[in-house]
């Protein structure tokens, strides 16, 4: 992966809001670290959580992985929403659940959170109704 300054010639319709610093930051890593230490207790999934949120830099999916976090309240989930949030500006979105356990209508229906999510490397979403299922073929 390759980080450049920005060109008028490359057509982009969103950008960061801030600069993509040049070095790592070794305190901020170490609080991200800590922080994580403190809300996930297996070594195995607190070392490929970051891994994995870094894919979201490469701007696609070519590992077509997903990761559903799970816990009850004042876990750090919605922390760790925040910071992707905040570091991925116009590219996190977060659409309702519904979109994933509603029936789709045809193939042909329009789909608005599906074209919403266009462009988007992070994307969080809350839990869905108690009792609904995900809808196996739209995944």
């Amino acid at each position: 992966m390759e980080f450049r300054t920005g060109e008028p010639s490359v057509e982009i319709a969103i950008v960061i809001p801030y600069d993509f610093p040049a070095e790592s930051n070794p305190s901020i890593r170490q609080e991200i670290l800590g922080f994580l230490a403190g809300i996930i207790a297996d070594e195995e999934v607190r070392e490929f959580l970051p891994t994995f949120l870094s894919l979201n830099m490469e701007g696609r999916n070519c590992h077509q992985m997903a990761v559903i976090l799970t816990g009850v309240g004042s876990n750090g989930k919605g922390v760790l929403k925040n910071l992707m949030e905040e570091t991925f500006g116009p590219y996190h979105n977060e659409p309702s659940a519904h979109f994933l356990t509603s029936e789709t209508l045809s193939d042909e229906s329009p789909c608005p959170n599906l074209v919403r999510l266009k462009a988007k490397t992070s994307v969080f979403m809350s839990e869905p109704e108690q009792g609904r299922k995900f809808n196996g073929p739209f995944l």
